[in-house]
């Protein structure tokens, strides 16, 4: 059994919008001191949505109606999903968020890499081991 004071950190892999929101809280709440790397997979959930399967996407962020996030304006659906999941890492305490977007070749956002922590450290040390490339061509980390 994990010591509830113990460092931890969660890295949650999902390739399809099959990772439950209540799993994130359980371990936000179980655990001070987590830091969670989460794959956030856009193109599985609005694949998923746009095929008329709402239920795991809507358990995957903890939204009751996800299709309200789906926009017809160019890369709003992604930053429509983005905004939402900050919002509910926030409302476990995860105040320090950041990302890495990974895109396909046309440069719609793919997924991505989510940094949440209740501690700043954990973006700095982030941001330092892994810099935003100034070119996009040159790096692993595309996009926001």
């Amino acid at each position: 059994m994990i010591d509830p004071r113990a460092l931890v950190i969660a890295y949650l892999d999902p390739a399809k919008p099959n990772l439950d929101f209540a799993t994130v809280a359980f371990l936000a709440e179980r655990f001070r001191f987590i830091d969670f790397i989460i794959n956030l997979p856009f193109n599985a959930i609005h694949r998923s949505m746009g095929g008329g399967g709402f239920e795991r996407p809507a358990r995957m962020l903890d939204h009751p109606n996800p299709v309200e996030l789906i926009s017809p304006e160019e890369g709003r659906t992604a930053d429509n999903i983005r905004e939402h999941y900050d919002a509910k890492l926030r409302s476990l305490g995860l105040d320090h968020i950041t990302r890495r977007c990974v895109t396909i070749s046309n440069g719609s956002p793919l997924y991505d890499v989510v940094l949440a922590s209740r501690n700043e450290t954990a973006v700095r040390l982030w941001e330092r081991a892994n810099p935003r490339p100034r070119d996009q061509q040159l790096g692993f980390n595309f996009g926001g």
